[in-house]
């Protein structure tokens, strides 16, 4: 192939504009599962308000936003040789030794990222109010193994989504 071919480009392009519009999002659907949760009635004779179908569809956009940001930002990561460790701040914690869970540290963007896409179990975390009505709090908690060992990790995503979009801004 010609040097001078254009039609070949190293490495992967994310667009930034989808980038942007997956952090939005996901932050989004996080913070509008309250809201949408309080708008649920009571109906009678126990049936549930057809709000309710949108618990399920919000956890399956959510999953696929964190994993389509996650990997876009190792991608651009790894075209910039690493230099969102130094502008980013911590978005969560990880236990790698389950036999002392106390002894947690702090959980960078590139790790929080690796973790995402290596989870074996994602759990989110949910909320019961007062009426009985279920909604996501923005913190999810990963389940894996690295070299035969399980890890956790507690993932504030309103951080991450933070982070994420602080790299995206550095990128542009």
């Amino acid at each position: 192939m010609n040097s001078s071919d254009n039609s070949s480009l190293e490495g992967h392009r994310p667009d930034l504009a989808d980038l942007q519009r997956d952090i939005y999002e996901l932050l989004a659907f996080f913070l509008s599962s309250q809201r949408i949760a309080e708008l649920e009635q009571s109906l009678l004779y126990g049936a549930q308000d057809p709000l309710h179908q949108f618990e399920k569809l919000e956890r399956d956009l959510i999953t696929k936003r964190l994993i389509a940001v996650a990997i876009t930002i190792r991608i651009l990561d790894d075209s910039s040789t690493k230099v969102f460790d130094l502008i980013t701040d911590y978005c969560g914690t990880i236990t790698q030794d389950l036999n002392n869970p106390l002894d947690n540290r702090g959980l960078g963007l590139r790790a929080a990222c690796n973790k995402i896409i290596h989870a074996r179990k994602v759990t989110f975390d949910v909320v019961t109010d007062s009426s009985g009505r279920t909604f996501l709090h923005p913190y999810l908690y990963l389940n894996g193994t690295e070299n035969g060992k399980p890890w956790i990790v507690n993932l504030d995503v309103v951080k991450f989504c933070r982070e994420s979009t602080a790299v995206l801004d550095c990128v542009r």
